[in-house]
């Protein structure tokens, strides 16, 4: 027996699936997926178009794929909930929050700090080289690494890294 609120839930779902079909179609996007959670469960999932253009793979909920700049949403969230917890401050060096040392490139007298970071004036690039070894694709060589174990546990195969993303799983 459904309930209303089953009911008006449905609804909404059928009213996403079909407003989400229609930017599909209207847009050249090849494919992608929508996922909407709350703290315990998924609400909405669905996926349009294709993973694969040539050979009509279908886009689906379990695609992995690099989520590039939208990961800076919750980098950014992280990292103020950690500063308005009290866990660091925007000032402080991140020599002392991450599990390994680095220096300015250019001025190696000068300690980076979480300003730097997430103003980019930290003085670190990325490098086209850099850039592409930051997803993986494969299984790491360390496969008891916490978050790759998080990660597949959740139905992920690829983590982003990012000093920023390394910050705030330390905090979390």
């Amino acid at each position: 027996m459904f309930c209303a609120s089953q009911i008006k839930a449905q609804i909404a779902a059928e009213s996403l699936t079909a407003a989400l079909t229609t930017a599909y179609k209207q847009n050249d996007f090849p494919g992608f997926s929508v996922a909407i959670v709350n703290s315990d469960s998924i609400l909405y999932e669905n996926a349009f178009g294709f993973a694969d253009l040539e050979k009509k793979t279908p886009y689906t909920t379990t695609i992995i794929q690099p989520i590039a700049s939208l990961s800076k949403l919750f980098i950014g969230m992280s990292v103020m909930k950690a500063i308005e917890q009290g866990l660091f401050t925007l000032d402080m060096e991140i020599n002392s929050i991450l599990p390994f040392k680095l220096q300015h490139p250019y001025t190696p007298e000068v300690p980076i700090t979480l300003r730097h970071l997430v103003t980019h004036t930290s003085g670190i690039t990325d490098h086209a080289d850099t850039y592409k070894k930051t997803y993986l694709y494969n299984t790491p060589v360390n496969e008891d690494n916490p978050i790759y174990r998080l990660l597949k546990s959740k139905g992920y195969g690829a983590e982003g890294k990012t000093l920023l993303w390394l910050l705030s799983y330390r905090i979390i």
